[in-house]
């Protein structure tokens, strides 16, 4: 199936989904959902073979915890909320990064505790559609 009728297909079903929510609780996490695919489809049409994104994934150590969010904010030019949440609950960091500015920032991350991964434009992909 060609990519863009994946994405149709995707948005489709979520949508269709949504109308069959029984309560509010369930349309608003569907509504989310949809928002965080459609926003990551725009973060990947700019991704080239140089250009990264940094996932993170796992943080642990509650000492170093105000300074992994400074890292990140610094980073990234995230508000405080905003990056407090991507470092508690993790996920894709909005931002773009050179491949050797990426690294460093992961060295970072990783000495303070976080766990990260580099996510190229091909990995991207394979992440919103499961390929």
């Amino acid at each position: 199936m060609p990519s863009d009728a994946k994405h149709l297909t995707f948005l489709v079903k979520g949508i269709v989904d949504i109308g069959k929510a029984q309560n509010l609780a369930e349309v608003q996490a569907l509504t989310k959902m949809l928002v965080r695919y459609i926003e990551l489809e725009r973060i990947t049409e700019s991704l080239t073979p140089d250009r990264v994104r940094l996932k993170l994934t796992a943080w642990n150590g509650v000492h170093n915890k105000i300074n992994l969010i400074k890292e990140v904010r610094t980073a990234t030019g995230l508000g405080l909320k905003e990056t407090k949440d991507l470092c508690e609950l993790g996920g894709i960091i909005p931002k773009e990064f050179e491949t050797a500015d990426a690294l460093k920032l992961k060295s970072t991350i990783e000495l303070l505790g976080g766990t990260v991964d580099l996510i190229g434009g091909s990995e991207m992909l394979n992440i919103l559609h499961g390929d």
